[in-house]
């Protein structure tokens, strides 16, 4: 078996059994050769993944160059939900009241691992191939597909909960915020580079992305401060866009032989998923019609049209951030002017404030609504700044060649301590890594490993749980919808200017990553 025939068989096996769980994992470096330098990588880019981190990169290749990589993934999350579960008092509660009221909500901890994984660890890949087609001309033209950046890895805390199974059983804590969830998104993509002159190099390259999504969560039917089942409506949601364009523009520039800096360029994208919508009440909702939801088939439609009873015509829509990075890298070189080490570093900006509110929208209504208000779902996002460093070291082994790699990287927070929830990892972070690489004539081999540390922290909110009559958080009444500092359940039959004030993200918080990561890459 050639090369070439090697290469293309993985491929194929990584773009059909990955690609199912690649996207949503925010973590510095993406492909074999930038993780070990924990992302430092905008300058150096001299693989086929510099379509992904900086396309200018794709003029220092030559010929044909294929790349397979895989990233190893392990996110570990848990929380433990401040307080103790309420009484319901209400007359349409349980008569004698719940069993389990007044006992401290149990810690819960993400059981997903991705829908393809390795044991704990989920498959993210990276496919890219760069050539010149021997055409002779300053121009390298590239395609590959990659997850772009996002803060929804795969969540799983309850996957058998049912809406009041068991009324002896508690329901999950963080039902108001996430039960489960999977995400997709990918983007092939095509790329060109153009060497103007032997000092600067510009790139550009072009997306048509696609996504899928998967939830289910716990929504309020009516007014639930006491946070009854009866009063919950349990929502799934199935969703994808086959159409997500994003963009990507890069230059770098050599101002002496042992410098190189490099400016790279991301677009956001905007996705709206249409799927159908599934939404199970509880009991104690019957008396306003929620289970008389029904499908509206009419225009304007927030969404579209097509729902029935089984299923309501549902549309998500989500942002994915803009990001610039800078870097600068210095090059160090052996007697014969080759490349010996270098060391990088960049600075990076993600417009996560502009990618901070999810909008649900369901052609459905009720006997008391003509159209359902669109659901928001906040994050209370912030930009997030970044600094990278990252280097190598390569040690010649006769006639081939060992390169050690190491990186470390710090990642302000998203999500300010008050809005920190399970559905989106928001915490600032700490990442170290590093790898090793055995290139041979046409054959370069790559490992590489490390951990991002977000640690634990602490929510609360003061004690704020409003039990019925006593709304609000601040002496006794409310915050206006947008001045608040915290997120609260959904509540799809209420507009969002009336949403109750009723944060349910008060507790204790520990996540962080270990990955692992392993590529090959073949001239030709």
């Amino acid at each position: 078996m050639n090369r070439f025939t090697a290469l293309t068989m993985t491929t194929a096996l990584l773009l059909f059994g990955g690609s199912a769980h690649a996207g949503g994992l925010a973590i510095p470096g993406y492909g074999s050769q930038a993780q070990p330098r924990a992302g430092a990588f905008a300058a150096k880019a001299d693989d086929p993944s510099a379509i992904f981190h900086n396309p200018a990169g794709l003029a220092k290749l030559s010929g044909t160059v294929l790349q397979l990589g895989i990233n190893l993934v392990n996110f570990s999350q848990s929380f433990v939900r401040e307080g103790s579960y309420d009484e319901c008092t209400d007359p349409k509660c349980p008569v004698g009241g719940l069993p389990f009221a007044g006992q401290p909500y149990a810690k819960i901890e993400n059981q997903s691992h991705g829908a393809v994984a390795l044991g704990d660890f989920a498959v993210v890949p990276l496919i890219s191939a760069a050539s010149d087609f021997g055409l002779k001309l300053p121009i390298v033209f590239a395609a590959g597909i990659f997850a772009p950046v996002s803060g929804s890895p795969d969540r799983e805390y309850a996957p058998d909960y049912q809406l009041e199974a068991d009324p002896n059983t508690p329901p999950p804590p963080g039902r108001y915020d996430i039960i489960r969830q999977e995400v997709l998104v990918l983007l092939p993509s095509i790329a060109v580079a153009y060497r103007v002159n032997s000092k600067l190099d510009l790139g550009a390259r072009v997306s048509w992305g696609f996504g899928q999504l998967k939830a289910t969560s716990s929504t309020w039917g009516l007014r639930n401060y006491e946070e009854w089942e009866g009063f919950d409506a349990v929502f799934d949601v199935e969703a994808k866009d086959n159409f997500i364009p994003a963009f990507g523009v890069g230059a770098l520039y050599r101002p002496i032989d042992n410098l190189e800096l490099g400016l790279n360029y991301r677009s956001g994208a905007s996705i709206r998923a249409k799927g159908i919508g599934i939404a199970t009440a509880g009991t104690g909702t019957l008396v306003e019609g929620l289970d008389l939801l029904e499908p509206r088939n009419m225009a304007p439609y927030a969404c579209g049209p097509g729902g029935t009873l089984a299923g309501f015509t549902t549309c998500v829509e989500l942002e994915l951030p803009q990001i610039a990075t800078l870097g600068s890298r210095w090059i160090l070189r052996d007697g014969q002017g080759e490349e010996r080490a270098d060391v990088e570093l960049d600075v990076q900006w993600e417009n996560w404030s502009a990618a901070k509110d999810v909008a649900n929208l369901v052609d459905a209504k009720t006997v008391t609504l003509q159209r359902l208000p669109t659901s928001i779902i906040k994050h209370g996002f912030k930009d997030v700044f970044s600094v990278r460093l990252g280097g190598s070291y390569t040690v010649p082994v006769k006639a081939a060649k060992l390169n050690l790699r190491a990186g470390a990287a710090y990642d302000t927070e998203a999500a300010p301590e008050s809005w920190t929830r399970l559905d989106q990892d928001g915490m600032a972070r700490t990442t170290l890594a590093t790898g090793v690489a055995y290139e041979i004539p046409g054959w370069r081999f790559e490992l590489s490993g490390g951990a991002v540390l977000e640690g634990t922290r602490t929510v609360s909110h003061g004690g704020c749980n409003p039990a019925t009559g006593n709304v609000g958080c601040s002496n006794n009444t409310e915050v206006a919808v947008a001045d608040r500092s915290a997120p609260d359940p959904a509540q799809p039959i209420y507009s969002e200017s009336s949403q109750a004030e009723s944060p349910f993200n008060a507790g204790v918080y520990e996540q962080g990553y270990i990955f692992l990561g392993t590529g090959v890459t073949a001239w030709f």
